[in-house]
Order: C-alpha cells, then structure tokens, then sequence
C-alpha cells in the first residue's frame, strides 16, 4: 500500500511536471506571438514620417533633391477624383494626385499610372482621415518609388499613418501638414 502511494506521488509528480512545460511553452508562444504583433505594427508606424525629417535623414542627397524637385517643381501629372482621371503635361506623369475620396481609382489599371513616381494624396477635410489605400493594390504603378500625404487641415501624424497599408517594398512614405492661411 505504502508502495503505491509512493508510485501514485511520483505518477502525479511527473504529470505535474509535463503540466508545467506545457504551461510554460504556451506562454512562450504566446509571448512570442505578442512580440511579433508589436513589431509588425510599430514598424508599420515607423514608416510614416514627416517630410523635412525624412529628407534630412536621407544619406543620399541626391534622392532628397530628387523628391524636393517631385514635390516643388511642375511635373507631368496625373490628377485622379471620383469622377476622372486627367494627365496633364507633354511626356507620361511621373507624378499622381488624387482626392482621399477617390482613392480607390488607384487600384484600376490604367496605362498613364506605370510612370509615375510620387503619389500625392490630398486630406482636405476631416472625413478624407478615414479613407485608406493598401499599397499592395497598386500594380499598376510599377514606377512608384514615393507616397506623399499632403494634409490642408488640422491633423495628427497618427491620423496620416493610418491612411497607408500594406506594404510595398521601396516606397517611401512621408506627410506634409500645410494648413492654409
């Protein structure tokens, strides 16, 4: 009897202990599923910068200029609203700005998109905050090297972070807060 009870303590001592690694494995996991999720998410986050940092950042000068003369100088541009699309200029736009609220002609092919290097989404009242594009939709900009948000209204960096998704490999991503006076 005192055998049994001896073999009973250590049975249950050795589910215990099989118990606890399990236990212990879970939180691991779980631990390590958590850390993901916040990478993923603060990176995300990361990658949205305001325009005069992120130009100061670069070590290649050059692209800053590059993305200056895009923003500044009077390119060949394609301007996209809910109700048409119009390139304006002599050669294929390299620059597109489209209404927060059209947003989703993006994802339509068309041919005057394939040049084109900087999209410029205009935020020009507070209901545009809640439109989103997921970059991985725009095949058909197979030029696209920069996205700018350029907002005319009062907002937070975290407003504009939140517009973009997905993600597209060599985007560069910034915002501009240029309020009217």
């Amino acid at each position: 009897m005192k055998t049994q009870k001896i073999e009973l303590i250590s049975f249950l001592n050795q589910q215990l202990m099989k118990l606890k690694v399990i236990y212990s494995f879970s939180h691991k996991k779980a631990l390590l599923i958590f850390i993901l999720f916040l990478a993923v998410f603060t990176s995300h986050a990361q990658q949205v910068q305001e325009l005069s940092k992120m130009l100061s950042s670069l070590s290649d000068k050059s692209e800053a200029a590059k993305i200056e003369n895009l923003i500044s100088d009077l390119q060949p541009t394609v301007y996209i609203n809910n109700d048409e699309v119009k390139a304006f200029g002599d050669t294929s736009p390299v620059c597109a700005e489209v209404e927060a609220s059209a947003l989703g002609q993006l994802t339509v092919t068309n041919p005057l998109f394939s040049s084109v290097e900087l999209i410029t989404i205009r935020i020009d009242k507070p209901s545009d905050l809640s439109a989103s594009i997921d970059l991985s939709t725009l095949t058909g900009f197979t030029n696209l090297k920069y996205v700018q948000i350029l907002s005319t209204i009062n907002c937070t960096a975290s407003q504009l972070s939140n517009i973009v998704k997905g993600n597209f490999v060599g985007v560069v991503i910034f915002y501009q807060i240029s309020i009217p006076s």
